[in-house]
Protein backbone atom coordinates (compact mmCIF):
# COMPACT_ATOMS: atom_id res chain seq x y z
CA UNK A 1 0.00 0.00 0.00
CA UNK A 2 2.71 2.45 1.00
CA UNK A 3 4.73 1.73 -2.16
CA UNK A 4 1.74 2.52 -4.38
CA UNK A 5 0.93 5.88 -2.77
CA UNK A 6 3.85 7.05 -0.58
CA UNK A 7 2.68 10.67 -0.60
CA UNK A 8 -0.66 9.79 0.97
CA UNK A 9 0.40 7.41 3.76
CA UNK A 10 2.16 8.14 7.03
CA UNK A 11 3.10 5.46 9.51
CA UNK A 12 3.08 6.00 13.26
CA UNK A 13 5.44 4.05 15.40
CA UNK A 14 8.72 4.05 17.20
CA UNK A 15 10.81 3.73 14.07
CA UNK A 16 12.84 6.18 12.04
CA UNK A 17 11.49 9.75 12.16
CA UNK A 18 13.75 11.26 9.56
CA UNK A 19 16.75 13.53 9.77
CA UNK A 20 16.87 16.51 12.09
CA UNK A 21 15.83 19.73 10.38
CA UNK A 22 18.47 22.19 11.55
CA UNK A 23 16.31 25.24 10.81
CA UNK A 24 13.47 23.90 12.98
CA UNK A 25 15.95 23.00 15.73
CA UNK A 26 17.40 26.53 15.56
CA UNK A 27 13.90 28.01 15.94
CA UNK A 28 13.32 25.86 19.02
CA UNK A 29 16.69 26.93 20.44
CA UNK A 30 15.67 30.56 19.86
CA UNK A 31 12.48 29.95 21.86
CA UNK A 32 14.59 28.47 24.66
CA UNK A 33 16.80 31.55 24.57
CA UNK A 34 13.72 33.78 24.79
CA UNK A 35 12.51 31.71 27.73
CA UNK A 36 15.84 32.42 29.43
CA UNK A 37 15.40 36.15 28.82
CA UNK A 38 11.88 36.09 30.22
CA UNK A 39 13.18 34.19 33.23
CA UNK A 40 15.69 37.01 33.80
CA UNK A 41 12.91 39.61 33.64
CA UNK A 42 10.86 37.59 36.11
CA UNK A 43 13.88 37.29 38.43
CA UNK A 44 14.31 41.09 38.36
CA UNK A 45 10.63 41.56 39.24
CA UNK A 46 10.90 39.02 42.06
CA UNK A 47 13.95 40.85 43.45
CA UNK A 48 12.07 44.19 43.31
CA UNK A 49 9.06 42.60 44.98
CA UNK A 50 11.29 41.12 47.69
CA UNK A 51 12.83 44.57 48.28
CA UNK A 52 9.33 46.05 48.65
CA UNK A 53 8.38 43.27 51.06
CA UNK A 54 11.52 43.92 53.14
CA UNK A 55 10.66 47.63 53.41
CA UNK A 56 6.96 47.10 54.20
CA UNK A 57 5.44 46.61 57.65
CA UNK A 58 2.53 44.71 59.14
CA UNK A 59 -0.11 43.06 56.96
CA UNK A 60 1.34 44.50 53.72
CA UNK A 61 4.68 42.83 54.48
CA UNK A 62 2.95 39.42 54.82
CA UNK A 63 1.04 39.89 51.56
CA UNK A 64 4.12 41.01 49.60
CA UNK A 65 6.20 38.18 51.07
CA UNK A 66 3.53 35.64 49.99
CA UNK A 67 3.47 37.06 46.46
CA UNK A 68 7.28 37.04 46.32
CA UNK A 69 7.33 33.45 47.57
CA UNK A 70 4.84 32.40 44.84
CA UNK A 71 6.88 34.21 42.17
CA UNK A 72 10.04 32.53 43.47
CA UNK A 73 8.32 29.14 43.09
CA UNK A 74 7.54 30.07 39.48
CA UNK A 75 11.20 30.93 38.95
CA UNK A 76 12.24 27.54 40.26
CA UNK A 77 9.70 25.81 37.98
CA UNK A 78 11.01 27.76 34.97
CA UNK A 79 14.58 26.80 35.90
CA UNK A 80 13.62 23.12 36.22
CA UNK A 81 11.84 23.20 32.84
CA UNK A 82 14.75 24.97 31.16
CA UNK A 83 17.20 22.43 32.57
CA UNK A 84 15.00 19.47 31.56
CA UNK A 85 15.12 20.55 27.90
CA UNK A 86 18.88 19.80 27.72
CA UNK A 87 19.16 22.32 24.92
CA UNK A 88 22.91 21.82 24.56
CA UNK A 89 22.64 18.11 23.76
CA UNK A 90 22.06 16.86 20.22
CA UNK A 91 20.94 13.33 21.01
CA UNK A 92 17.81 11.33 21.74
CA UNK A 93 18.27 12.17 25.44
CA UNK A 94 17.37 15.80 24.76
CA UNK A 95 13.61 16.48 24.71
CA UNK A 96 14.28 19.55 22.56
CA UNK A 97 16.10 17.47 19.94
CA UNK A 98 13.31 14.86 19.96
CA UNK A 99 10.62 17.56 19.72
CA UNK A 100 12.33 19.01 16.64
CA UNK A 101 12.31 15.59 14.98
CA UNK A 102 8.63 14.99 15.85
CA UNK A 103 7.69 18.43 14.51
CA UNK A 104 9.47 17.59 11.26
CA UNK A 105 7.64 14.27 11.02
CA UNK A 106 4.31 16.01 11.68
CA UNK A 107 5.02 18.58 8.99
CA UNK A 108 6.03 15.96 6.40
CA UNK A 109 2.98 13.81 7.10
CA UNK A 110 0.38 16.60 7.35
CA UNK A 111 -2.83 15.57 5.58
CA UNK A 112 -1.65 12.02 4.92
CA UNK A 113 -3.59 8.92 5.82
CA UNK A 114 -2.29 7.13 8.92
CA UNK A 115 -1.33 3.49 8.57
CA UNK A 116 -1.17 1.64 11.89
CA UNK A 117 0.41 -1.80 11.58
CA UNK A 118 1.03 -4.64 14.00
CA UNK A 119 3.19 -7.51 12.71
CA UNK A 120 3.77 -10.78 14.51
CA UNK A 121 6.19 -13.41 13.25
CA UNK A 122 6.18 -16.92 14.66
CA UNK A 123 7.65 -20.29 13.88
CA UNK A 124 5.68 -23.48 13.51
CA UNK A 125 7.11 -26.94 14.10
CA UNK A 126 5.58 -30.27 13.28
CA UNK A 127 7.20 -33.56 14.32
CA UNK A 128 6.15 -36.74 12.57
CA UNK A 129 7.15 -40.10 13.96
CA UNK A 130 7.11 -43.14 11.71
CA UNK A 131 8.05 -46.63 12.81
CA UNK A 132 10.09 -47.38 9.66
CA UNK A 133 11.56 -43.97 8.67
CA UNK A 134 12.01 -42.47 12.14
CA UNK A 135 11.29 -38.95 13.31
CA UNK A 136 10.97 -36.09 10.86
CA UNK A 137 10.80 -32.44 11.79
CA UNK A 138 9.05 -29.88 9.61
CA UNK A 139 9.68 -26.16 10.21
CA UNK A 140 7.50 -23.39 8.89
CA UNK A 141 7.11 -19.66 9.47
CA UNK A 142 3.88 -17.78 10.16
CA UNK A 143 3.37 -14.03 9.71
CA UNK A 144 0.28 -12.27 11.05
CA UNK A 145 -0.32 -8.66 10.03
CA UNK A 146 -3.08 -6.46 11.40
CA UNK A 147 -3.49 -3.03 9.87
CA UNK A 148 -5.78 -0.04 10.24
CA UNK A 149 -5.95 2.88 7.83
CA UNK A 150 -7.22 6.17 9.32
CA UNK A 151 -8.07 9.59 7.96
CA UNK A 152 -5.97 12.44 9.44
CA UNK A 153 -8.91 13.28 11.73
CA UNK A 154 -8.92 9.73 13.16
CA UNK A 155 -11.84 8.18 11.24
CA UNK A 156 -11.21 4.54 10.36
CA UNK A 157 -11.15 3.86 6.61
CA UNK A 158 -10.18 0.21 6.54
CA UNK A 159 -8.96 -2.50 8.88
CA UNK A 160 -7.97 -6.03 8.07
CA UNK A 161 -5.68 -8.89 9.00
CA UNK A 162 -3.43 -10.92 6.74
CA UNK A 163 -1.83 -14.28 7.45
CA UNK A 164 0.93 -16.01 5.53
CA UNK A 165 2.43 -19.44 6.25
CA UNK A 166 5.62 -20.50 4.52
CA UNK A 167 6.00 -23.96 3.07
CA UNK A 168 7.54 -26.34 5.57
CA UNK A 169 11.20 -27.26 5.39
CA UNK A 170 11.94 -30.85 6.40
CA UNK A 171 14.80 -31.34 8.84
CA UNK A 172 16.45 -34.74 8.77
CA UNK A 173 17.19 -35.58 12.40
CA UNK A 174 19.26 -38.64 11.45
CA UNK A 175 21.69 -36.70 9.26
CA UNK A 176 22.39 -37.25 5.57
CA UNK A 177 25.39 -38.69 3.82
CA UNK A 178 25.87 -35.46 1.84
CA UNK A 179 26.01 -33.37 5.03
CA UNK A 180 22.79 -31.49 4.33
CA UNK A 181 20.76 -30.80 7.46
CA UNK A 182 17.48 -29.76 5.83
CA UNK A 183 15.75 -30.35 2.55
CA UNK A 184 14.86 -27.76 -0.03
CA UNK A 185 11.31 -26.36 0.34
CA UNK A 186 8.90 -27.75 -2.19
Amino acid sequence: MARNCPGRLAGLGDGYMGELDLERHARLLERVRLLGEQRGVLAAHVAALQALADGAKGELKKELAAVASGANAQLKAADAFHESLRAGEASDKSPLFTAARYLGLAERSAGALVLDVDLRLEGLTLVRDNLFTGERLHLSGVALLWYRLHEPDGRLLRADALRRVSRPVEVDLRGRPDGQFWSDPR
